[in-house]
Order: C-alpha cells, then sequence, then structure tokens
C-alpha cells in the first residue's frame, strides 16, 4: 500500500478524521492512476476531442468514473475506473456473444454507448449494428462496491433476418434477475 494512502487511512481509523492534506495526497495519487489508465486504453481521446469523465459517489469510500474512450458513426466507447480509498481498477464486465447460433460471454472492458444511473447504481449499455433490421446487444448492470452484477441482457444475432429493428424487447432477452 502506498505511503500516502496508508497515512491517510491510518488517520481515519485512529481519529475519524483527517488532515486535508492527507486526503488531498490520496485524492492526487488516484488521480494520476486514473489518468494513467485513461491515456493507457482511451488513445482516441485526444483524436476525437473528448475530454469529459463522469465521475459518481457509489459508496462511502467508492467513486465510479464513467470514461468516454472513442466516438465512432453510430455509437461511443467507454470505460468504467472505480477508485476505492486510494486504490484504482479497471472494470471489465461479462458482455454477451452469439455467433452462429452458439451464445457466450467474454469479458471486456469497452462498453458501448454506456450510461450510469446513481440512485440505482445501475449502468446501461446498448450496440447496435449499422442498418434499421441490424443485430445488436444491450445489458443492464447493478454496481455492488467491487464489481458489476449482471441484471439483464439482451441479444439480437448477425444472422437472424427477420427484418425486425433491434431493441431490448422481451423476444430479445438473453438473461434476466430481479
Amino acid at each position: 500500500m502506498e505511503k500516502a494512502v496508508f497515512l491517510a487511512l491510518l488517520c481515519l481509523v485512529l481519529v475519524g478524521v483527517c488532515p486535508a492534506h492527507a486526503a488531498d495526497e490520496v485524492d492526487k495519487e488516484a488521480a494520476a492512476k486514473i489518468d494513467r489508465i485513461v491515456e493507457a486504453f482511451c488513445p482516441r481521446r485526444k483524436e476525437d476531442q473528448l475530454d469529459e469523465i463522469q465521475k459518481f459517489k457509489v459508496g462511502e469510500f467508492s467513486t465510479l468514473y464513467l470514461v468516454q474512450c472513442a466516438r465512432y458513426a453510430y455509437q461511443e466507447s467507454y470505460i468504467t475506473v472505480v477508485e476505492r480509498s486510494g486504490d484504482v481498477d479497471l472494470m471489465s464486465i461479462a458482455q454477451p456473444l452469439k455467433e452462429k447460433q452458439r451464445l457466450s460471454w467474454a469479458a471486456g472492458m469497452y462498453l458501448m454507448n454506456a450510461g450510469f444511473e446513481p440512485k440505482t447504481k445501475t449502468l446501461n449499455v446498448y450496440n447496435k449494428g449499422r442498418g434499421v433490421a441490424d443485430c445488436g446487444s444491450a445489458a443492464e448492470y447493478r454496481f455492488d462496491e467491487d464489481r458489476w452484477l449482471l441484471k439483464q441482457a439482451w441479444l439480437k444475432a448477425c444472422d437472424t433476418t427477420d427484418g425486425q429493428p433491434f431493441e431490448p424487447a422481451p423476444k430479445w432477452r438473453i438473461y434476466s434477475v430481479k
């Protein structure tokens, strides 16, 4: 554990409050770690002129960062980073895949068209193929302090030729937990 983080946590445990400079040191170190993650995993941010990073308090000591990495013609790519008491993690999320009538799951860090609802701690993602009646996927996750829990997922495979547009509808639901 890094010295500034250790001192800030020790201060909290022993006296319940920390001097402002101890918390500032933790914030500076966490911000530097987040910047390194963003630079490493979002190389198109400068090219696409993206500078917004959404920040959400998701627990007493946890903050979620939703970072837009790239902008494409029809989609936007994001990553999620979580900071907990100075520790910073790039989050991976289970995402559905379907090829040749075979459903599988893959852990991925890039999310398409992501949005976060702080009151319910719910992350929604939506990936649509090109065209009106094309393939796509969508999912809804809930954050529980250290991981994303899948609540619902929808998937329309690209080999589906029904002419219907993809949207998160009951007929495309592949997973649901209440």
